[in-house]
């Protein structure tokens, strides 16, 4: 049950989210941090295993900062906040799948929608990632 609640939290956080990263290649943050406190508590709450969750969160936005300095400011600092959080609901094993499927999914969108313009909204492609993921590890 808590493992639902979260997921739900979490995709309509990231709905909101995707939108202002749409709109404006900027998020709120309150919202952000509201779900990453809110899936900490409700891990703890009920008893959950909580290590490799905040293990997932740290290293997917450590990967992501490292990512940023390589292309010298490409990924904005609102998609390193994201990778927390996308990094917390994945897991930590998980959040390696997390990332190269965003990835993948933001060079699509890139060279599908985005060919002449160098900024990419990355939110929806690690919220995409983060689905399929979580869909990953219920079905398996």
């Amino acid at each position: 049950m808590c493992v639902l609640i979260n997921e739900i939290i979490f995709v309509l956080i990231s709905l909101l989210l995707s939108y202002f990263d749409f709109r404006t290649y900027h998020i709120p943050l309150i919202p952000l941090y509201i779900g990453i406190i809110s899936n900490i508590v409700f891990s703890l709450f009920f008893k959950n295993p909580i290590c490799y969750n905040v293990l997932g969160m740290v290293l997917m936005a450590v990967f992501f900062l490292f990512m940023r300095i390589i292309t010298k400011g490409g990924m904005g600092y609102g998609d390193i906040q994201y990778a927390l959080y996308c990094g917390l609901i994945s897991g930590f094993p998980y959040f390696i799948y997390t990332s190269l499927i965003a990835a993948l999914i933001g060079i699509i969108m890139h060279l599908c929608f985005y060919k002449k313009e160098r900024k990419v909204p990355f939110i929806p492609s690690m919220l995409l990632g983060t689905i399929c993921v979580i869909l990953f590890i219920y079905k398996f």
